[in-house]
């Protein structure tokens, strides 16, 4: 009877200390549960979060798209009237050029040409040269060509075997040099207000353009970063998920343990 009862009183001992050792561990494990219930509501939240964000910056990229739509159609416009009124330019500056052209040559031509033969420091077949090309770009300026004739003779011969009607054939032509000259600066005075006028409208076309081109250029970098910072933000979205799903595994372990435990128990 003795031992019988020593027996069932260990008996009883050993059993309570595993049931005290199963409801220590029950506890500890309550515990973890809580704390990672509330680990889970963190990573949820952070989730959301991360979510949210990633819809923002999306939202953002989608402006900055739009935006850039609309930069490059303001380039294009900015580009096509530059280029309208370098066209209206080049058009109603050709009777200036025009002008300014043939000015050029009547004075390129009276100094390196006329003055030389006059004065007789070029003779020869230089003199002959010269003295033709002087009566060819003579009748291309519609000089009168009644007083051309006898030019090249007179212009070729020396200064001091030059006849009276030379030295006036010679003063002719001079006197049509100048003449057109003056004219020619006459027309070009004309045009020169409505050419300017054109240049300074070129001028605002170009700067129009180029403050078009430096924000189409800004917006696409913005859209770029934009686009960079969303990806970003799906990255560290789904990072955030991931972490989600791996505290809902091991909540979703512990309570099945801490279940096990109770039913011991």
């Amino acid at each position: 009877q003795p031992f019988q009862q020593r027996v069932a009183g260990l008996i009883r001992d050993t059993m309570a200390g595993i049931e005290a050792s199963l409801e220590g561990e029950l506890a500890a494990h309550s515990a973890e549960i809580g704390a990672t219930d509330a680990e889970q509501a963190a990573r949820l939240a952070a989730e959301a979060r991360a979510e949210s964000d990633a819809a923002a910056l999306w939202g953002r990229a989608e402006e900055a798209r739009q935006q850039l739509v609309e930069s490059t159609t303001a380039l294009r416009d900015a580009l096509d009237e530059l280029k309208e009124a370098r066209a209206a330019q080049e058009a109603g500056d050709a009777d200036y050029d025009k002008a300014a052209a043939e000015k050029e040559r009547l004075e390129e031509a009276e100094e390196k040409e006329f003055i030389p033969l006059k004065v007789g420091s070029v003779t020869g077949a230089r003199a002959k040269k010269q003295a033709a090309s002087l009566l060819a770009l003579a009748k291309s300026a519609d000089f009168d060509t009644s007083l051309l004739e006898g030019l090249q003779g007179a212009l070729t011969a020396k200064p001091a075997q030059r006849t009276a009607m030379d030295e006036m054939v010679i003063m002719a032509f001079e006197t049509q040099v100048t003449t057109r000259i003056a004219e020619l600066e006459t027309a070009m005075a004309q045009l020169s207000p409505a050419r300017e006028a054109r240049a300074a409208a070129v001028q605002a076309k170009n700067d129009a353009h180029l403050v078009a081109r430096e924000r189409h250029v800004a917006r696409q970098e913005a859209l770029r970063k934009a686009v960079e910072a969303a990806k970003d933000s799906e990255a560290a979205l789904a990072g955030r998920r991931r972490a989600v799903e791996s505290v809902d595994s091991e909540f979703q372990e512990l309570r099945a343990r801490r279940a096990i435990m109770k039913d011991v128990l």
